[in-house]
Order: C-alpha cells, then structure tokens, then sequence
C-alpha cells in the first residue's frame, strides 16, 4: 500500500508540472528580459545605457545599472533557448529547471518517504501555479535548494562530505548564481545564518556542535562563496538596489502580503502555504526540545519574509520541506499528519490539473503568447504601417512592445520602471488626471511633453471597466483613432505630418464608443 502511494503520489507530480508547464507565457516581465539576452548575445557586453526606452535617464546610476545588468547570466539562456527553439524551446527550459529542482529536492529528503512526496507535492503545486517558470527569480529557487543541499551536507556529521569536488562547486555555484539573478543574497544570507549558528553551538554541548573539521570547512567554504559572489557586474551595491524603497512596490503584487494577496485574487494556493507554514511551527513546538538552532533561524526569517512578502514564498518552501518531514516522521504524529499531507496533495493536484487542463491545448495549436493579454496585432500594425515618433504604452505591455518592436521603436515605460519621475508621469496619463497645465489637462500636456505621436492602449479594462485613457482620447479631436481590436487601441496625434496614415486609416469615434459600451455595460 505505501509503495503503491509513492508511486501515485510521484506520477501527481509529473502530471502536475505537465498540465502547469504548458501553459502559455503570461508574464509582462518575462519579454524584457528575452529581448535583453538578445542584445547581449549581439553585443558580446553588458549594456552600458538602455536603448529600449526613450523616456530612460541618459546616465546610468547604480540602481539602473542594477536593472541592466543584474540578470544578464539568465537573460542569456533564455534568449538562446529561444533562438533555438522558439518560445517551445522556453517551454522546454521551464521542463529542464524544474525538473532539476525536483530532482535536488530529492536528494535533501529527510523522515518518512511517503510523507515527504506528499509535502513535495504541495510545495511544487505552489510554485508552479503562483510563480511564472520562464523568469529569471526561478533559478534562485534552483540554486537556493542547491546551497542547502551542500550546507546540509557539510553539517552532517552523519554523512559527511567526501572529496574534493566541494571546494570547487561550492563557489563556482555562488558565482553563476551571482550573475544570474540577484536573489543570491537569500544564499549569502543563509551561508551566514548557517556559520553563526553552527559556531554558537560550541557554546554548549546540548546544542550538538558539529564537528570542528567540518565547522573549519563549513567556514572556509562559506567564505569563498561570499566572496567569490562579489564577482557580479554590481558587486556590494546589490544590497541597497534590492531593498523595497528602490522600487515602485506599491501596486507589485510580489511585495503583497500573503494575506494581501489572497484577499485580492483569492488564490488558493496561497491556503496551501498557509498549511505549511502552520505545521511547521506546530512542529518547532512539538520538537522543542530537538530543535537545531540553525534550523530555527533559517526557517523563522524565511518563514516571516514569505508571510509578508509573497515573492519569498519559494524560499521558504524550499528551506522548510526536509525539516518538517523530519518532525513528523517519527511517533504519534507519523500517520495523522500523513494521511492529512497524502489528502491535501491529492486533492491539489486534482483541482490544480483539472483547472489548468486547457493548457493541453497549446501542444497542438502552437499559441504559446497569450493574446489576449498582449496587443500581439497592434504591434504588427505600427510594424506594417511603419508608425513612427514617440509612442505611450501602459507599463504592463512595454516588455511585450520591445520584444516586438525595439529597439528600432522605443516604449515610453516597460515593467523594469527605471526612472520614478516617469513612472510618475505615467500616472497622470493612465489616470487622466484633470489639472490643468498650460492651459490643457495634465494628462494631456504631459503627452505632449514628450512629444508622444501616438498612443496604444486597452480598447477596455481586463475587468470589463472602461479604461480613463482611452475614453479622454475618444473624446478628445487632436487624437485619432487608426486601430482597434477586442484588446488594443492606437490613437494618433491629429498633425499634419500624420494626415496620410490618419486619412487611411481613421475609425469613427462613435463605433468604438458603441463596441467599448457593448463590452463594458
């Protein structure tokens, strides 16, 4: 019978990332960072400016040079997964990382195998449906596991580190993971976390200090790790361009609170990590007297920045499944919490596979973008017509519009948000703030600010609300509409330079007005 549920339980897994990892690419962010591999692998260097944005700074301070050039390891494979592949060669590497990840899960099992796939289980389902694989914070996931494979290793007097390889894969880890997403400060945080902690056990022997060779060794390697990260093109400075302030977080919904989160999109993987974030303080309780004090602290800081920030979720995950299937695995609890963790695995597998099953759909019609977020024939519409001049587009479809269309055409904001005084600006516009400035709208003035010649911009919200912009335009007689499906409008400026694409193309106001109205009453 458990053999049997092993069995079961690894095929929910497989079935799980196959139903998840076919999903058509949804995430805005995803695009710049394809487009910025491809200028790396052109230019064989790092950028020294943007040249996908007109509205960016002309200098190039920390934090932009942060943005630039803090993921280009990553940046690089996904383009050249794509080059080779297409965006089914993006599928395949989503296959590949996760496939990896699973396989050092694995290896770090710890307690009850049976137990243990049952919390694997729940934990790949959060992170396949809560986090887009084709980004580049999926391989501090990967490397995340890797680290606490090795540090797990190095800690245990049990089964001891043997060979040389260490001293190399060690820091050569910490390296391509310094240059591949800047999450490797999560990994310098727990090689310090790791270092400390083990270093107060000597203190005294009821906190069961390891070995001091082995402490010696955790040390030395611990060290070259953190040193050998320093190796990135923003060295130190990573630390303060990673704090929340150097963002525009506000409206991000990775900073949203796990409460915050759930209460807005009412997603239900968030109860799993609910779930597991109760057991695992339920068996800090129950095992007081057996707590490792590394374990604790590794667990409680990840555990509090996954509650209040979202985007760490993973991380914790990732860093408490060994250790609360090693509470559970022995005594009285062993077979509740199981068969408790063997029903909530199943039961998630079923509801997550069964609501993604039209995934399966991509594999034989090839749309592997999803349309209906982007505006995939606008773009081929400003690309045919050769639309030139300055162009406004929401921030969320400024990745997708330089994957498209730069860098020959610049956006005026994308989802890297270099600048907070554009950021701002683009604000008034989407909102259509009324002030007034010289004499006309703010929103309207600022447009002209930047010399905007044309805008592309929901025909309405997603949520079936009209959209403030493109009202104001419809109304307003210096814009004209050129273009328009069920999911993007372009307006253009009513200038003489314009006339013969305004003359070809002009849809009468009034029509979009009804479609607009047909959609969003």
């Amino acid at each position: 019978m458990k053999k049997s549920l092993i069995i079961g339980l690894s095929i929910a897994i497989l079935l799980l990332f196959f139903i998840c990892l076919v999903a058509q690419i949804q995430d805005p962010d995803f695009f710049w960072h394809l487009k910025s591999g491809e200028l790396l692998w052109k230019h064989r260097s790092l950028p020294t400016k943007d040249i996908f944005a007109y509205t960016s700074p002309p200098y190039q301070d920390d934090r932009v040079h942060f943005i630039l050039t803090g993921f280009w390891l990553s940046q690089l494979m996904f383009y050249l997964m794509y080059a080779v592949g297409g965006m089914p060669g993006i599928v395949a590497l989503r296959f590949l990382l996760m496939g990896i990840l699973l396989c050092v899960m694995l290896m770090r099992k710890k307690g009850d195998l049976l137990l243990y796939i049952g919390l694997l289980l729940i934990c790949l389902a959060i992170i396949v449906t809560l986090f887009p694989i084709e980004r580049p914070h999926v391989l501090s996931f990967l490397f995340f596991a890797i680290l606490l494979f090795l540090l797990e290793r190095l800690t245990d007097d049990t089964n001891p580190v043997r060979g040389k390889w260490i001293y190399f894969t060690f820091p050569a880890m910490m390296m391509i993971w310094a240059n591949t997403h800047p999450g490797f400060v999560l990994g310098l945080t727990a090689i310090a976390i790791y270092i400390i902690s083990e270093g107060i056990k000597y203190l005294h022997p009821s906190l069961r200090p390891m070995k001091a060779a082995a402490y010696r060794k955790l040390v030395l390697l611990g060290l070259s790790g953190i040193l050998v990260a320093a190796l990135n093109p923003n060295a130190y400075h990573v630390f303060s361009e990673l704090s929340p302030h150097a963002f525009n977080t506000a409206g991000n919904i990775e900073y949203f609170s796990t409460p915050k989160f759930f209460s807005t999109f009412g997603d239900y993987s968030i109860i799993l990590y609910w779930f597991l974030l109760l057991l695992t303080f339920l068996g800090f309780i129950i095992n007081i007297r057996k707590v490792d004090i590394t374990a604790f602290v590794l667990l409680a800081g990840t555990g509090f920045f996954s509650f209040t920030t979202g985007r760490y979720i993973p991380i914790f995950l990732i860093a408490a499944l060994p250790v609360v299937s090693n509470f559970f695995s022995e005594g009285r609890f062993l077979k509740p919490v199981r068969l408790l963790v063997i029903t909530i695995s199943i039961f998630s597998c079923v509801v997550f596979t069964w609501n993604r099953r039209a995934n399966l759909d991509n594999l034989t019609s090839g749309d592997w973008i999803n349309g209906s977020m982007y505006p995939e024939k606008a773009a081929e519409f400003i690309i045919n017509n050769n639309l030139k001049g300055n162009m406004y587009n929401p921030d969320v479809w400024g990745g997708y519009l330089m994957w498209k269309l730069g860098p020959e055409r610049k956006v005026f904001i994308d989802g890297r948000d270099l600048s907070s005084h554009i950021y701002s600006d683009y604000r008034a516009i989407k909102s259509v703030t009324t002030a007034e400035i010289m004499g006309m709208p703010a929103w309207k003035a600022t447009l002209y600010t930047y010399n905007v010649n044309y805008v592309i911009t929901p025909l309405f919200h997603f949520e079936g609300v009209s959209e403030p912009l493109t009202d104001a335009l419809l109304t307003d007689k210096d814009w004209v509409p050129i273009f328009a499906d069920n999911r993007s409008v372009i307006f253009m400026r009513n200038l003489p330079a314009n006339f013969d694409i305004v003359a070809k193309y002009a849809i009468p106001k009034d029509n979009l007005k009804a479609e607009i109205f047909r959609y969003t009453r």
